[in-house]
């Protein structure tokens, strides 16, 4: 799954933190193409919790790219936020 061109498709579906979507997607470009994939994966995973939420399938597609497994239905506002925001440079670890 190449997670920048799925952050970029959901870009423009009208969500309420299209804004924020934007910015992490290119946030994600740029690191790729400099090189540091992780932090691309960060930022394109981050694009995705904000266009489409954490609950919709392509995320959770995302999500299990970037982990190696999907996350639980348990998955809370906060968990994401701790995951997302957490160690940016252990990410993939």
């Amino acid at each position: 799954m190449n997670l920048i061109q799925t952050a970029r498709k959901h870009i423009g579906n009208g969500a309420a933190m299209e804004s924020s979507a934007r910015l992490n997607l290119a946030d994600a470009i740029r690191h790729h193409d400099e090189g540091n994939y992780q932090r691309a994966y960060f930022y394109a995973l981050k694009s995705l919790g904000y266009s489409i939420g954490i609950m919709h399938p392509d995320y959770r597609k995302a999500w299990a790219t970037v982990h190696g497994s999907e996350p639980s239905r348990l998955v809370t506002a906060l968990d994401y936020i701790e995951a997302t925001e957490g160690d940016e440079g252990n990410y993939l670890a």
